[in-house]
Parts: C-alpha cells; sequence; structure tokens
C-alpha cells in the first residue's frame, strides 16, 4: 500500500472520524497513539500528535461534539442514533418478511456502522422492542437492561430483587428478559412490558456466565408456547361513553393486553388464552368493558368472579 503523507488532509480528517465513530461514545475515549495506530494499520497513514489534534479541531468546527480528557483522550458523542435507535430500526428490518435476507443484513450493516464499534458488537446479546404499542416506561426500562447487558451490572427487578440479566430476546411479537436471580442457578424470564419496575444498579458481575444462549432461549419459548397454545378470539364492548374517559381506556387495554385488534371505537378483539391470569387483567376494568364473545369464555369469567366472591361468605 502506498504510504499518505499529512498532505492528504481531508482523506486523514474523515478517517479520524471514521476511527471515533468505530470505537468511542460518552463512555469510551480513545487515545492520541491508539488513533495514530488506527490511521496506520488501516491506510498507511502517518501522523504525529500535533495532525491528529488539528484534525480533531477540524471535525470540531464541522459541528461534531467530541468530548476531551486529559488522561482517556477523545470521544465522538454526536452520533446521529444511539444503541436503542440503531436496534429499533434494525428490528423494524429484520422481521421485513417482504426483503430477502442478504438485503435485511445489508441494511443492517449499514445501520449498525453509525454506531461506534463495542456498541455494535454488544448489541447484539439482545433483541427488543416490540410492534405492540410502546411508552415511556417501558422504553425506560429497556434501556436500563440494554445498559446492564453492555456494561455488565446488575439489575434491581420490581424494587426489591438483584439479578443477573442474560439476554432479552424477541418471540412472538414480545420481547423476554432472561435472568437469574443473583446467588440462584434457576434461569428465569419476564415479558418486559409485564415488568413493574427495574432498575440499574453501580455494581459489577463478578460472576462467569456459563450459560448456553440457544439452550435457554429454546426452553423460554417452549414455555411460551405451552402457555399460548389455547388462544381465544374474544369479542369486547366498551361502555364508557364519556369520550376522554374512553380514550383512557383505550390507552390502558393496549397495556394490558397482548394482541388487540379495535373494530370501532367501542368494539374491541383480543387474541388471548382464557387463564386465571388473563381474567384477572380483565377484572380491573370493572364495569367499563363487557364480553360480547364467545359464551364459553362469558361462562367461565363468570364462575370466575363466583369463585372470588364465594371466598367472602
Amino acid at each position: 500500500m502506498k504510504k499518505i503523507t499529512r498532505k492528504s488532509n481531508t482523506f486523514r480528517c474523515f478517517k479520524v472520524l471514521e476511527c471515533l465513530k468505530k470505537y468511542t461514545n460518552e463512555d469510551n475515549f480513545i487515545t492520541t497513539n491508539q488513533v495514530k495506530e488506527y490511521l496506520y494499520q488501516h491506510y498507511n497513514i502517518e501522523a504525529d500528535r500535533k495532525t491528529i489534534y488539528a484534525d480533531i479541531k477540524t471535525l470540531e468546527e464541522l459541528e461534531y461534539t467530541i468530548e476531551h480528557s486529559n488522561s482517556k483522550g477523545f470521544a465522538l458523542s454526536s452520533n446521529l442514533f444511539d444503541s436503542l435507535e440503531i436496534k429499533i430500526l434494525s428490528d423494524a428490518i429484520s422481521t421485513s418478511n417482504f426483503l430477502d435476507k442478504k438485503y435485511r443484513q445489508s441494511i443492517n450493516d449499514k445501520l449498525f456502522s453509525l454506531i461506534n464499534h463495542k456498541d455494535a458488537e454488544s448489541i447484539n446479546k439482545y433483541e427488543y422492542l416490540a410492534k405492540k404499542k410502546s411508552n415511556d416506561k417501558t422504553k425506560y426500562y429497556l434501556s436500563n437492561i440494554i445498559e446492564a447487558l453492555k456494561n455488565n451490572h446488575y439489575l434491581i427487578l420490581d424494587h426489591q430483587d438483584k439479578i443477573i440479566a442474560h439476554h432479552l430476546h424477541r418471540f412472538h411479537d414480545r420481547y423476554y428478559l432472561i435472568y437469574q436471580y443473583q446467588g440462584h442457578k434457576k434461569v428465569y424470564f419476564k415479558r418486559v412490558d409485564r415488568i413493574r419496575s427495574i432498575d440499574i444498579t453501580s455494581e459489577k458481575i463478578k460472576v462467569e456466565n456459563n450459560l448456553r444462549k440457544e439452550e435457554i432461549i429454546n426452553a423460554m419459548r417452549k414455555q411460551v408456547d405451552m402457555f399460548q397454545q389455547d388462544i381465544n378470539r374474544i369479542h369486547f364492548k366498551i361502555l364508557e361513553n364519556d369520550e376522554k374517559t374512553k380514550q383512557q381506556l383505550i390507552d390502558l387495554i393496549y397495556d394490558e393486553f397482548d394482541d388487540v385488534n379495535f373494530k370501532n371505537n367501542n368494539e374491541f378483539i383480543v387474541n388471548g388464552n382464557c387463564t386465571p391470569i388473563f381474567y384477572s387483567h380483565l377484572i380491573k376494568f370493572g364495569n367499563k368493558i363487557k364480553i360480547i364473545s364467545p359464551k364459553e369464555t362469558i361462562d367461565n369469567y363468570i364462575t370466575f368472579l363466583k369463585n372470588i366472591c364465594n371466598q367472602y361468605k
């Protein structure tokens, strides 16, 4: 390869930018010597500290936000997308079956090139963000889980239990956190939109993860499928007349039920299996919604309610 000298200022400057994009973010810095090594190894460009500082200044004049640290070096903090946004876009592309697999991978490769190398590698530890209507709370939980996976930190689940997160896996258009409680061997999974709270700690996980990803994901899928084998199409009617209250009910319906399809502003269909858990979600709505069909589901719900009432006789 022909050696490139300092005269190729524009080319070198953009390769410095390339290096910053690949290896830095607000948490990960790179030193001047590391930038020099990158330029030489990849492009046979020789540069000294003064030249690199000049290139950094040029990039800042082009409105790139670059953090400086006397001990750690430089970090680019002006990426167009963060890791969470990249994976949202990647998930949407990966599930677009009208595109062939090779083309989907090509687009995803371009997306991952927009974030630093470390995040692009660690992002493969998780799959997240369902098509289901989302909210700020779910996004906050996902961000904490992703941060814990990336930096190997413990999480606090539901305000009380310290857990080790292993994977965030998408299945049946839902996202499941696969985890273990601290000091326990049993592996658990929980749907992210069913989590009450999850907070990241500053404590690093010191225990080595010996779990095989494929095995625990397959076990989770079998268990989920076992609960979803008897799916019913349940027709509901909203009994609330006040439009503002009705809209609040609709938002709550999206949060409580998995597969919701509104026929109009007053009626909707839920695809679900009629278990006690399903009825426990339904009971929250009191007399605001009503099951229209099927009759078997109505009868089973009435029996469920009677059994609760009988406990207080």
